[in-house]
């Protein structure tokens, strides 16, 4: 209230007071103490502080906008007196002294209901500093507990009328023109006249009382009492805020000790902008009144001018339900190239529009939100022709209760493909033949648009078109075949070729040249065989090279034996075991000439023989092993992180192994890098790409090391601390960053890496702004890639506790999908996440309820997700755990997963539609650590782990366990045994088609010494 209402008008019936008892004029109040603050940080979800002597401040939800430190303390300065009233408390600095709160805060101030002397109520008083009035709140009584509303901080304090009889000084009745003998109340009355009960939360604030969303009638009563005797006239005021210019606005004058005013207004939401938020806008009814009026003052035996107001509040919340967006311009259709991005636009007109963009597959009738698709306009990424066809339209809405909100027409986008000029990926071979007989050639020429094919015979005096033109085909790769008439030794050296045309120009085919002869020539072998030699488990591959007449003919035989569907240049033979050892191998080759033998070869299939661990790093205080990769040659590449010294930062090391001499060839060094090393893989042209973690700053961090020995951070990646990013780096050198962002609140951003660069701007993944942790992401070199999380469900309304589930979306090459809920129950920690080239995928994660933890997975094939599958459960105690899980799926969808369930290790596979049952791997002995995983190309599989077996004796062996491409697992077998009481861990594994593997793991040789990196080689 603007005390300007109150004219000052001085009627001092004593000249002076005795400076003793001045003191009293000010409340009867002691000389404060020094301010001992209380305080606390309240934000936007509110909140409560506990002050001096038990008085609490109840902040609502909403109150403030921001987080906010509110303090309380004992303090009186800078107040004003506090005439005709008798303090029951001392009065209490709130700060920050000011505000207008959405909703009114509500302050409880103990009294001492002892102390009372009168009959009238206590009440709670407010001032502002420097002020020259005091406040009487409406103000509920508890025994000894005082509670009012407050709309802003200030100074408060309990008071009551209370004056001594005793003293006979001229002037009106004390006790009549005692602030606390007055009330001012207001009530809203419903349509029959009735009053409608104020609403209060549990804590006490005050709550709207009634929610407006459409133009509708109110009806308010006021009342003011005062006690007889009282003769003044005072001033009311009733009034809404929100500057609202007419209507229930009232100002009065009145001078009867009783009065009460009824008065009505419609409440239009339209008439406050903040009606339109989505909590609406609140609409505060108040009403003061005021007076001037000379206290007498016992201390002083005198009369003093003093101001007072009173004031009550009614609220109601108005809520514009809003109106419907206008779409003024629609998304228009695009035409792009392959590998182009199409842009799409809307204009529309409304309240603080909102946007959602949404695609609808090619053939599809359904839209699905793009995630982090929520401007106005929309770039795509780059285009495939598997995009052709897929519609785009925005979901506009506007503010308002109600979100109105209309979609957009529906732009189609065409893709076509980036024109190419044709090239051969098959070329013809020169042939021999009889004479009588005809020669056929074939070749594959691909372009955009697919061209088409025609064959020529070269002449001397030119070239002539011979045979049928091929057309185009649609797929983009045309097969054009062509067989001549029947040749003579006459057409002998001729020469044939092709030509490919489209659009974009032409090529030609390399030449094949026809040998005639007049008798068949037998075949000759010109490139003979060579003996093969491989791990169990491995492939075996031979080849031969054949000239002669055609056609030509090839059977391979085994131990003599022909082979069954053995008949072309190439042999394979997969899944050796030692049952294959010593086998014998040969081809006959077949002519209309006669018939030619390869020379014999042999087999040999052994179990892999490991070298002696050696040593790889240089000796640290610490090393951790973190990505062993091998190549399909078998070279294999292994990071570290390793630190010199006791509190230096961890630096980041490798070395690489050259299968051909046997020999680890320590990386060039980093530089000052430090930190750990997250995930890594082949960056496609003989280097590496690493996401890495920095160990003092947690800050994430990519680094490329090129073919060329040089390290270098990629620009463009926005990064995060923390633990919660992950990586994927595909053998092609592409990558896939995820991260959660926690700011905003919980938000899941995802960013390829292309081309020795990072592709535009983040994306978001995630729609619900919920509790994120542990993402996980896998790709292929195909451009496909799979991200996982876990996210939480809130409580809902009966109060149950919040649940986790595990979440996904999939990229296409173009767009992330929208998420999908694809399991989970109470508290899942996912473990693994792996996608093959096929773009089949599989998650696994732990999940613990009903005091039991279970291993579950789900596989993504064909576009979806199916059931999560438990693969095993355990009860929930410290000798039965399960952790560790390892998973990873080859090229056929074959899917191998590892754990460990206390001190033994479990494998189930999934083949042929179904996952086969659970198989224990290890024969329990000692302390196991976790078992690592390796999934070779054809389906073999490896784990390798170390056993602490003897607890006196302080043995440590490192064990292995290799499964064939059929899913036969071997028993454990031990690679090397340490009876010096090492400590070994963190073994690594990486397996080859051939059955090879190489494995690295860290080991102190003894408590408390240096650790080092060792590895073996094992062919």
């Amino acid at each position: 209230m603007n005390s300007a209402w109150y004219p000052r008008s001085w009627k001092w019936l004593v000249a002076s007071c005795l400076s003793a008892l001045l003191l009293a004029c000010g409340g009867g109040d002691d000389a404060p103490p020094p301010p001992t603050p209380w305080q606390a940080t309240i934000g936007v979800a509110g909140g409560e502080v506990t002050g001096p002597d038990g008085v609490k401040i109840i902040v609502p939800e909403g109150a403030f906008t921001q987080d906010t430190t509110v303090r309380v303390a004992r303090n009186s300065s800078d107040t004003p007196e506090v005439g005709g009233l008798r303090l029951l408390t001392p009065i209490y600095q709130v700060t920050p002294h000011g505000g207008d709160f959405e909703s009114p805060a509500r302050i409880l101030i103990p009294f001492n209901a002892a102390d009372r002397h009168s009959d009238t109520a206590p009440v709670i008083i407010r001032t502002q500093p420097g002020a020259d009035h005091w406040e009487v709140l409406q103000t509920d009584v508890d025994g000894g507990l005082a509670a009012a509303d407050s709309f802003g901080f200030s100074y408060y304090a309990v008071g009551e009328c209370y004056v001594a009889r005793d003293y006979t000084v001229g002037g009106g009745d004390p006790i009549a023109s005692c602030p606390s003998g007055h009330t001012l109340r207001l009530q809203m009355r419903d349509a029959g006249g009735n009053p409608v009960a104020i609403l209060r939360s549990n804590f006490g604030t005050l709550q709207p009382m009634l929610t407006i969303t459409e133009p509708t009638p109110v009806v308010v009563q006021l009342d003011w009492l005062r006690p007889p005797g009282t003769s003044r006239t005072d001033r009311i005021e009733l009034g809404v805020t929100s500057k609202k210019p007419a209507g229930l606005v009232k100002d009065l004058q009145v001078n009867h000790n009783t009065f009460s005013l009824v008065a009505g207004d419609i409440i239009d939401p339209s008439d406050y902008t903040g009606a339109l938020a989505p909590g609406g806008q609140r609409v505060n009814i108040s009403a003061y009144a005021s007076y001037e009026f000379d206290a007498f003052y016992p201390a002083c035996l005198c009369f003093r001018p003093t101001s007072w107001i009173y004031s009550t509040h009614l609220l109601l919340k108005a809520v514009s339900p809003g109106t419907a967006p206008i779409i003024n311009q629609q998304p228009a259709n695009q035409s792009v190239l392959q590998g182009e991005s199409a842009s799409f636009s809307v204009m529309a007109s409304g309240a603080r529009l909102s946007y959602q963009w949404q695609r609808s597959a090619p053939g599809a009738s359904t839209f699905a939100d793009l995630p982090g698709a929520t401007s106005s306009s929309l770039v795509t990424g780059a285009a495939t022709t598997a995009d052709s066809g897929a519609r785009y339209r925005v979901h506009v809405c506007a503010a308002g209760a109600s979100r109105p909100c209309v979609d957009s027409d529906a732009a189609t986008l065409t893709v076509s493909k980036t024109q190419v000029m044709p090239g051969f990926t098959l070329q013809p071979a020169s042939i021999s033949i009889v004479t009588g007989q005809t020669a056929s050639f074939s070749v594959r020429a691909s372009g955009e648009p697919a061209p088409t094919v025609q064959w020529y015979r070269a002449g001397a005096s030119g070239d002539v078109a011979v045979g049928s033109t091929c057309p185009a085909d649609p797929s983009g790769t045309t097969e054009c075949h062509y067989t001549t008439p029947v040749l003579d030794e006459s057409d002998s050296g001729s020469e044939f070729y092709a030509r490919a045309e489209n659009t974009m120009g032409h090529a030609q085919s390399v030449r094949a040249k026809v040998t005639v002869t007049s008798e068949a020539v037998a075949p000759t072998l010109d490139v003979n065989l060579s003996n093969q030699s491989v791990g169990s488990g491995g492939s075996a591959t031979f080849t031969v090279e054949v000239s002669g007449t055609a056609p030509i003919s090839y059977q391979w035989y085994r131990d003599g034996q022909p082979i069954p569907g053995a008949n072309g240049a190439t042999l394979t033979l997969d899944n050796l075991s030692s049952a294959d050892d010593g086998a014998t191998i040969y081809v006959v080759v077949t002519n209309a000439g006669g018939s030619a033998t390869s020379n014999t070869v042999t087999l040999s299939v052994h179990a892999p023989v490991c070298s002696a661990p050696v040593q790889i790093n240089d000796t640290a205080y610490a090393a951790v092993p973190a990505t062993l990769l091998m190549d399909s040659t078998g070279n294999a590449t292994a990071l570290w992180s390793q630190n010199l010294a006791i509190g230096s930062p961890m630096q980041l090391r490798g070395s690489r192994y050259n299968v051909g001499n046997g020999t680890w060839n320590p990386l060039p060094a980093m530089g000052a890098r430090s930190g750990t090393v997250s995930s890594a893989g082949p960056d496609g042209a003989g280097g590496l790409l690493m996401l890495v973690q920095d160990d003092s700053t947690y800050f994430y961090r990519v680094l490329h090391y090129g073919a060329d020995g040089s390290w270098s951070e990629p620009a463009g990646w926005a990064g995060s601390t923390g633990s919660k990013v992950a990586a994927s780096v595909a053998v092609n050198g592409t990558a896939v960053t995820v991260w959660v962002d926690s700011t905003d609140p919980d938000s899941l951003y995802a960013q390829r890496y292309e081309e020795g660069a990072w592709s535009g701007d983040p994306v978001r993944l995630n729609t619900a702004a919920t509790l994120i942790s542990h993402p996980l992401v896998a790709q292929n070199s195909s451009g496909k890639a799979v991200a996982a999380w876990i996210q939480r469900t809130n409580g809902d309304e009966h109060g149950h506790s919040p649940h986790y589930h595990v979440w996904s979306s999939q990229y296409d090459g173009s767009a992330w999908s929208t998420p999908q809920n694809i399991g989970g129950v109470e508290i899942p920690t996912l473990t693994q996440l792996a996608m093959n080239e096929a773009g089949q995928a599989v998650v696994t994660w732990s999940d613990s309820h009903d005091d039991s933890d279970f291993h579950m997975a789900a596989r993504y094939v064909n576009g979806s997700w199916g059931a999560a599958v438990a693969l095993d459960q355990s009860a929930d105690d410290a000798n039965d755990f399960m952790n560790s899980h390892q998973t990873d799926i080859d090229p056929n969808g074959a899917i191998v997963s590892v754990w460990r369930r206390g001190q033994t290790i479990h494998a189930r596979r999934y083949a042929a539609g179904a996952w086969g049952p659970a198989i224990m791997l290890n024969q329990p002995a000692g302390i196991v650590d976790e078992p690592r995983l390796s999934l070779a190309p054809n389906g073999s599989a490896l784990i390798a782990w170390s056993t602490l077996e003897d607890l006196s004796t302080g043995d440590t062996i490192i064990h292995v366990n290799r499964m064939a491409p059929d899913g036969t697992w071997s028993g454990q077998e031990q690679v090397t045994r340490y009876t010096d009481g090492s400590q070994v861990a963190d073994a690594l594994a990486a397996l080859h088609t051939t059955g090879a593997f190489t494995l690295i793991w860290s080991r102190s040789p003894s408590q408390g010494s240096q650790e080092r990196v060792e590895a073996v080689d094992c062919h």
